[in-house]
This record gives C-alpha cells, structure tokens and sequence, in this order.
C-alpha cells in the first residue's frame, strides 16, 4: 500500500478548499479578519481530519479479513461515531 495516500488526498481536498475560497474572495463583499481567521482554521481543521481519516482507512486495508466480532464491533462504533459528527456538523 501507498503510504502517501492520505497526504495525496488531503492536498486534493485542500486544493479545492482554496479554490473555493479564492474565488468568493472576487466578489466585491469584503469580510473582516475575524470570518478569515475563522475560516482558515475550519479549512485547517478539515485537512487534518481529512488526514486522520484517510489514514485510518489506509490502515485498515492492511487487516486481515477475519478478524473477529470485536473488530466488527470497533468498525460499527467508528461508523455510528462518523454518521454522529456529520450530523452535528450539519446541524450548525
């Protein structure tokens, strides 16, 4: 397996993330520093956790088929665990 993977698919989130925000910045709207700073971190925010997640899946290519109920277990809480924090998120 490629171990970098996640740092390919971070860099292409990103590179959308910024062109996402390169363009809203030719309006002629300006914002203050604090929706910059703001904005900055949840970009930030999203890589990194981007990273940890595709990393994560990386990982667990890696494991072997078979591995029991407790690694069934462990795959349904980071699915409920992922559903759950999408749905806060949407929520604000």
């Amino acid at each position: 397996m490629d171990g970098t993977a996640p740092l390919v698919a971070v860099l292409l989130v990103l590179c959308g993330e910024l062109t996402a925000w390169s363009l809203a910045e030719r309006g002629r709207l300006r914002v203050g520093d604090a929706v910059q700073w703001s904005r900055a971190f949840a970009v930030a925010a999203l890589a990194a956790a981007g990273l940890v997640a595709a990393g994560v899946v990386i990982a667990l290519s890696g494991v072997q088929p078979g591995g029991g109920l407790v690694l069934t277990a462990v795959g349904v809480a980071a699915a409920v665990a992922a559903a759950g924090g999408a749905a806060v998120l949407a929520r604000r």
